[in-house]
């Protein structure tokens, strides 16, 4: 697995305030805007499980949302935090024309599937950074290798030499990497009794912060890597879903090489906000 498969290169910290996703199974003639559970929301996207995966992660989690439903969408506003990101799906531009005003706030990260939906939120906003990419996922059918040489569980006192040796330092947080080492499966590995790489996965569940240092590639760590977060992953029965660029085909190759199965194409967009 090429070390930079997962990397997105966007500000990712681990706050998150709004949340936007599709659910075309419900009506399409209904424009009202309605509040919904978490139950609710939760149960409608089980509907499509691996494409609403990292939506029913986030809203699993222990947050405070409030959550509505317009159409085809769903919007969770996450009350405890200050600014973050959200997630938006859409079959048509209508279906998210009513929900796109409560959208506000100084930061905005939206993760989109889909072109059309991306380019909705480009005629809408004042964008920055945009990062278009695609979702693929490992197949439970596809077999990893088991090799525990070197492997290790990483620990919240690593993040810190982790964000010293990591390529892309300018899009996360010592408080970030530390956050998610203690949430969810992280592992690195060590030669010589140097962590000579390391991955984990972002708050939504998808693999990421994935690095082997330089002097210790072309050694098949970064496969070892890969297979030991899949078989951790897949102990806790969570799907091994990626991002990678669009326009990194070297990646892309190297995941398909692997097992891994294009599921959809996604956007990160970073909004800009009038001051």
């Amino acid at each position: 697995m090429a070390r930079n498969i997962p990397v997105i290169r966007l500000k990712i910290t681990h706050e998150m305030k709004w949340t936007v996703y599709d659910l075309t199974m419900r009506n399409d003639a209904d424009r009202m805007i309605a509040k919904i559970t978490r139950q609710e929301a939760i149960a409608i996207l089980e509907r499509e499980p691996l494409r609403h995966f990292t939506m029913r992660s986030l809203l699993n989690g222990t947050r405070s949302v409030e959550i509505y439903a317009s159409g085809a969408c769903l919007l969770a506003k996450d009350s405890d935090s200050v600014d973050g990101f959200s997630f938006l799906a859409v079959d048509a531009e209508q279906r998210c024309e009513l929900l796109l005003p409560l959208i506000t706030g100084e930061e905005e990260l939206i993760h989109v599937q889909g072109d059309k939906a991306a380019e909705f939120i480009r005629r809408t906003f004042r964008t920055g950074h945009d990062a278009n990419c695609i979702q693929l996922y490992l197949p439970d059918s596809i077999p990893v290798m088991d090799n525990t040489d070197g492997i290790v569980d990483l620990k919240p006192e690593d993040a810190e030499y982790i964000l010293s040796h990591y390529d892309h330092k300018d899009v996360t947080t010592v408080e970030y990497l530390r956050s998610r080492i203690r949430s969810a499966p992280a592992v690195g590995v060590k030669v010589d009794g140097i962590l000579a790489g390391f991955v984990m996965t972002h708050e939504e569940l998808t693999m990421g912060v994935m690095q082997v240092l330089p002097e210790y590639r072309r050694l098949g760590l970064a496969t070892r890597l890969n297979a030991a977060l899949v078989l951790r992953m897949r102990a806790l029965g969570h799907p091994c879903l990626v991002e990678i660029v669009q326009g990194n085909t070297a990646s892309l190759a190297l995941a398909k090489a692997v097992g891994y199965v294009p599921l959809q194409k996604t956007h990160w967009i970073h909004l800009r906000h009038e001051t």
